[in-house]
């Protein structure tokens, strides 16, 4: 608490201190740049030395004592430096300082001064010093007092110990912090002429405060003695023999849970002292209360074998296990994020907010508004630090919850939001509010790494491999990784303060910070946290909001499915398309997907990747995405860019009546386009988004059924289609609104396209990046066979072994782990392009028809998605897409269009409501009841929708799309999974051995693109030929009809 209340000092007045000696913000991040270089090279050494420290008082202690020596010097050195300067020298010329009452904060200034020249070098060299000391002592004396906490606690209360420890600090930085906003020259302390200003009131308040809280601590727990010769680390001793008496308490039921726990822990090492060798000489029951004072023998390598010099030190960073390096990357980017607030936020709030100046004349208006900013900051940051300590009260309660992984990556990723956020609102109250999530992210800096390192030892994790790692005590572990934040400093100062001044303002600083949590995010999802949430699996099963989190993409899909669905047609037709011409552009698309997907499906089977078998291709799909959001939306700018003709400028006409604020032509003509290369960028953004939004389906649903049991499919199944829902509702609702007359379009945007599509593509990543965290796959080994939950899970029950919920529940954590003596290992799956199309004529009967089905289910329901906004906007509303700009025809088309987005909306939103039922209805019904039944209403539907054609009917109807949607993203994938469920217990032929999940959920899941490719042939010209889009809404429901006479042949087995 002592440390957060010097920090506190620190991070509030340093750098407005710095500044006002005249030092550019270059010149500033240089001098910060010192101490991490002290730090990194230092403190690490010095948690050797503490690991092995054999004086009497004990091993922690001597180190925070001397530390907290520099921590002393330092803060009577930096208030007082410029004092101490005059004393031993500086020139007479200080002696035109003033110290005006309007000087918020006292701070002596120096007219005329320059960064080039300044008035009191001495003053300036000994704050740069006291700054040093100060930075480097606060950041080191943390590892010994953490390491100190760690040892005297068991593992099991090493959560709670680190979860107090945060809170004290975040007491002590919101306790510094207030000291900092008070108002001290209107206090008798000044008043009275004790101290000469209110950084000196601050810092000498802080200085009691510090020895009060250094004596606390060291007075607070004996600590045995560590004896050269006959004792080993406590810390791995100690630990090591806790875990022996735990493990004397564990009785694996049966084979089943040992198989488990060896997929789970396979990168756990045997205890390193048996349990014979010391059994007699502790008594359990006594551990919890005496473990630090018994006299452990040496059982492990001695303490001869151990790293001392600085060498071998830095050999044992370089050759440190994966799980740490990790960590410690985490760390990295965490602690550079959070630096970036810390350090700069008091100097943003002073200059961009308050839109003061520190260099500014004394006494002037700019000056003084830079001064109350940096005032106002204190009351932010103490707000930062109360939270830090009000999240640490129940940060160990999330983790049993959440998990350690969750609680991790939520920390930084809403740090990064409120820094996003922040560097865009630039209000005083937003700079109070947002300063929450810094304490969040805080409070997880303070304890999820060390959390995780204690984890690592107590479960001998970093032991695993060689000798070398038996070598590595807590402490040094602790130190290494605590040593990340001199890491962030270094980098960041050797940076930052360039990047303010080419961007001439500390906004820039607020927006690397966003960005680096969120880079902090994605390096924490490879921590290897499997040992601290193995508990918390044994009580936790796949609940809703487990799938939800995995199901996040189909959302982010579904809202670029529905940008795609309400404007690509509209703006095909703009650029003067034909119906004929623009159904030969979705034409490109279902030709990629029909050849391409499956084997995709088929790759993924038998991918190899550490990272997983899915999620590698989620993400590469998602890349095409990302390319189709922005080609569609700016296509025809890129082909202004890329050499269109002037002639293009006279496209860029902006109507008021142009609901959709589409750029438009006079008298464009089929055969001439305007712009041929913003036309090519358009095609190709259609192309890119159509495929991969059809084509990341399938990893993504291949992904959550892997990693749930046969048992939960159906629930999984229906999470994943009310995501999907939801998306294509708000993705719809985000196409409605009009933005050409909010903020978005008038000050970013050119228009109510771009404004939609940009802000999907934000909507998108975010999705993605929730999903590919959500749950650790492990990966297969190439001679392995590929074994999914539903693999595992079966022929155990064909061997009939009787297992505990608890136990079997836990194969879902293992993420397709895989099996090389399960007897039907698919490790013949075909990868060539031939056998996948052989495999294709010889599938099962049964997996036929369930493509004829998806075939003619999806030809109606693409029917509905790509015309009928065109529908409502012409036969609706009575429009013309290519009416001459300004006309009322055209004006009543782009109505049209954007309240049939209302309606597409209420279609996804039926989706989600129908998508929680359909499970129910299912069991109730059954499958084939439900299959025929959704395809049935549809098609009754749009037959209705057809005949009436009323703005009411259009949105009333689309509630029976819906109901089509949920069932066609739930039931074929359910009987996909059924079947490769019955082939385990069924013994079938060989042929059914060789095919992979992934690979027939490609192949039912292309039917999208067969569906496409017919459509796209005929489509187009039936419009042309009957003049009227409403035989599109007749052909969707002759096709759903179709579809349900096929779901009648369907073999439903016990569904």
């Amino acid at each position: 608490m002592g440390i957060e209340f010097c920090y506190a000092a620190e991070t509030a007045f340093v750098s407005p201190i710095l500044l006002n000696f005249g030092l550019s913000h270059t010149h500033m991040t240089l001098i910060w740049c010192l101490s991490p270089l002290l730090g990194f090279f230092l403190t690490p050494s010095l948690g050797v030395l503490s690991d092995n420290c054999t004086l009497k008082i004990g091993r922690r202690r001597p180190f925070i004592f001397i530390l907290s020596i520099g921590i002393i010097l330092g803060l009577i050195l930096v208030p007082n430096g410029r004092d101490f300067g005059i004393t031993i020298g500086d020139t007479p010329q200080i002696e035109e300082i003033s110290n005006n009452s309007e000087n918020a904060l006292n701070i002596s200034t120096v007219k005329n001064s320059t960064n080039e020249k300044y008035a009191t070098p001495l003053g300036l060299l000994f704050t740069v010093i006291g700054t040093v000391l100060l930075d480097f002592d606060a950041d080191a004396c943390q590892s010994p007092a953490r390491a100190y906490l760690l040892d005297v606690t068991l593992p099991e209360d090493h959560a709670k110990g680190l979860s107090t420890f945060t809170i004290m600090a975040g007491m002590g930085g919101a306790m510094g912090y207030m000291l900092g906003g008070i108002h001290w020259s209107s206090t008798i302390v000044l008043t009275t002429s004790m101290l000469a200003s209110h950084v000196q009131a601050v810092f000498t308040t802080i200085l009691i405060i510090y020895i009060i809280c250094l004596i606390t601590t060291l007075c607070s727990y004996r600590e045995k003695p560590l004896m050269a010769n006959n004792e080993t680390s406590i810390s791995i001793a100690s630990i090591g023999t806790y875990m022996t008496f735990k493990n004397e308490e564990i009785d694996v039921p049966d084979r089943f849970s040992k198989e488990t726990s060896g997929m789970k822990r396979s990168n756990s090492a045997p205890n390193v002292m048996k349990k014979s060798e010391h059994k007699s000489d502790f008594d359990v029951a006594e551990t919890s209360f005496t473990i630090t004072d018994i006299k452990i023998p040496p059982a492990i390598d001695t303490d001869e074998d151990t790293l001392h010099s600085t060498r071998q030190y830095f050999y044992s960073i370089i050759h440190m296990p994966s799980s740490l390096r990790i960590v410690c990357l985490t760390n990295v980017f965490s602690w550079m994020s959070l630096v970036c607030y810390s350090l700069y936020f008091t100097d943003f709030v002073g200059e961009a907010i308050f839109k003061g100046n520190p260099r500014a004349p004394a006494g002037s208006s700019a000056l003084s508004a830079y001064e109350n900013g940096v005032q106002f900051a204190c009351w932010g940051m103490a707000i930062y630090s109360l939270s830090c300590s009000v999240y640490s009260l129940f940060i160990d309660k999330l983790i049993d919850y959440f998990g350690t992984k969750s609680v991790y990556i939520g920390g930084q990723l809403i740090y990064s939001f409120g820094m996003a956020v922040l560097a865009i609102a630039r209000h005083p109250a937003a700079s109070m509010i947002l300063s929450c999530t810094a304490g969040i992210m805080y409070s997880t800096l303070f304890t999820m790494p060390y959390l995780l390192v204690s984890h690592y030892h107590s479960n001998l994790i970093i032991f695993e491999n060689t000798d070398e790692y038996r070598k590595r005590g807590l402490g040094t572990d602790v130190a290494i990784v605590g040593s990340m934040v001199f890491v962030a400093q270094l980098i960041l100062s050797l940076c930052i303060g360039s990047l303010v001044n080419l961007a001439g303002s500390t906004v820039i600083v607020i927006c690397i910070a966003a960005f680096l949590s969120l880079c902090g995010a994605i390096s924490a999802t490879q921590v290897v946290s499997d040992a601290i949430k193995y508990s918390t699996y044994l009580r936790r099963p796949n609940s809703r909001l487990d799938l939800i989190r995995i199901s996040a993409v189909v959302m982010g899909i579904e809202f670029c499915n529905a940008a795609e669905t309400a404007f690509v047609s509209p703006i095909l037709l703009n650029f003067g398309l034909s119906h004929s011409h623009m159904t030969l552009v979705w034409c490109l698309s279902p030709l990629l997907g029909f050849f391409l997907t499956p084997s995709l499906g088929a790759l993924s089977d038998n991918c190899t990747f550490t990272v997983g078998r899915r999620r590698p291709f989620v993400f590469i799909f998602s890349i095409g995405i990302v390319m189709g959001l922005i080609f569609v939306s700016y296509g025809r700018n890129l082909g202004n860019a890329f050499g269109d003709t002037a002639q293009n400028n006279y496209w860029t006409l902006n109507v008021t009546e142009n609901a959709l604020n589409i750029s438009t032509t006079k008298n464009l003509t089929n055969k001439n386009y305007a712009s041929p290369l913003g036309l090519l960028f358009t095609i190709i953004g259609i192309a890119l988004l159509d495929f991969d939004t059809d084509a990341c389906q399938s990893p993504a649903r291949a992904y959550l059924l892997d990693v749930t049991l046969p048992e939960d499919h159906a629930k999984g199944l229906s999470t994943f289609t009310i995501m999907a829902g939801m998306g294509g509702a708000m993705g719809y609702v985000l196409g409605g609104v009009p933005w050409s007359t909010t903020v978005v379009t008038s000050a970013m945007l050119a228009n109510h396209i771009r404004a939609v599509f940009t802000i999907i593509l934000i909507i998108y990543i975010i999705c993605l990046i929730i999903t590919l965290c959500s749950y650790r796959e492990k990966s297969i080994n190439a001679d392995a066979g590929i074994a999914s939950v539903a693999t595992l899970y079966m022929t155990f029950k064909k061997e009939e072994i009787e297992v505990k919920g608890e136990f079997y529940k836990e194969i879902s954590s293992t993420l397709s782990a895989p099996k090389p003596n399960v007897e039907i290992a698919e490790t013949d799956t075909q990868h060539s392009m031939r056998h996948y199309f052989y495999s294709i004529i010889h599938m099962p009967s049964s997996l036929k028809i369930v493509c004829l089905t998806n075939v003619f289910s999806w030809m109606s329901l693409v029917c509905y998605s790509l015309y009928f906004t065109d529908f409502v906007g012409e036969a609706i509303f009575k429009g013309n897409p290519r009416a001459p700009a300004g006309s009322s025809v055209l004006s009543a088309y782009e109505n049209g269009v954007q309240f049939a987005c209302w309606g597409m909306a209420i279609y996804s939103l039926s989706c989600s409501v129908y998508s929680l039922f359909i499970d129910k209805l299912i069991s109730y019904f059954g499958t084939k009841s439900v299959y025929i039944g959704g395809q049935l209403t549809y098609s009754f539907g749009m037959a209705l929708l057809a005949m009436v054609r009323h703005p009411i009917a259009a949105l009333i109807l689309s509630c029976t799309t819906g109901v089509m949607y949920s069932t066609l993203l739930t039931i074929p994938y359910l009987l996909v999974s059924h079947y490769h469920t019955d082939l385990i217990f069924i013994k079938k032929t060989d042929e059914y051995k060789k095919r992979g999940l992934g690979t027939d959920i490609a192949i039912v899941s292309s039917m999208v693109f067969v569906a496409q490719l017919i459509l796209s042939v005929f489509i187009g010209s039936l419009v042309n030929l009957t003049g009227s889009t409403v035989i599109v809404v007749c052909i969707a429901a002759l096709f759903s009809f179709g579809g349900a006479i096929s779901a009648t042949q369907v073999f439903y087995s016990t569904l």
